[in-house]
């Protein structure tokens, strides 16, 4: 069984305030257009916006695991005691640049998709957009839960 030491992702990311690092912006770009072709299917021509925000999504979301596999390890291994917590939300509306923000990702993932022709900017006006028509439409019984 591989080390999770020995998997893609940095662990240590870079401070706010300093200089993207070039190394890890190739990598996030790289996880981003991955996603975008393998989980989502799309080429980058063919890809919405709402594509575009599905694939830095899950590309973050793998960020996130790997950090949480490794402190669970860390955790096992001190023989540390666990709480846990189920939540039936992943990821869903501010908590994506929350989420980039709190694992020092905001920078690097708003330089990568910016070099990919896609702002982080508009990512989150249509993240606005559709919290707001999934509200009204949800209000309106639209939508099944």
């Amino acid at each position: 069984m591989p080390n999770l030491s020995d998997q893609p992702f940095p662990v240590n990311f870079p401070a706010l305030g300093q200089p993207v690092d070039e190394l890890a912006l190739v990598e996030i770009k790289g996880a981003i257009l991955a996603k975008l072709r393998l989980a989502i299917g799309k080429d980058t021509g063919m890809a919405t916006r709402h594509d575009w925000y599905k694939a830095a999504a899950l590309a973050l979301r793998d960020r996130i695991v790997h950090r949480w596999l490794l402190s669970e390890k860390q955790s096992y291994d001190a023989g540390s005691k666990r709480v846990y917590y189920l939540s039936l939300e992943f990821l869903i509306g501010r908590l994506f640049t929350n989420a980039l923000n709190n694992m020092g990702l905001l920078p690097l993932f708003d330089a990568a998709l910016g070099d990919l022709g896609v702002g982080l900017a508009e990512l989150e006006e249509l993240r606005r957009v559709l919290t707001r028509v999934n509200s009204a439409a949800l209000a309106a019984g639209a939508l099944d839960v």
